[in-house]
């Protein structure tokens, strides 16, 4: 599945499942995030993306 196919719904049920990514952003927080990275022109896989808003939200938070 490619980003341009994913919803922010999509990836907030995909990294419930996958990734302990609210623990280091809140929820509103991970929403700008994964809005902002689907609104970017790149086409890349779900787990690509996954990566990307991980360090962001890293990177945000500091941690």
């Amino acid at each position: 599945m490619k980003s341009e196919d994913l919803t922010v719904e999509d990836m907030h049920r995909y990294l419930s499942l996958s990734w302990y990514g609210y623990s280091c952003c809140d929820k509103e927080q991970l929403t700008e995030i994964i809005q902002d990275e689907l609104n970017k022109p790149y086409n890349m896989s779900r787990d690509k993306l996954k990566l990307h808003i991980k360090r962001r939200c890293q990177a945000e938070t500091g941690r």
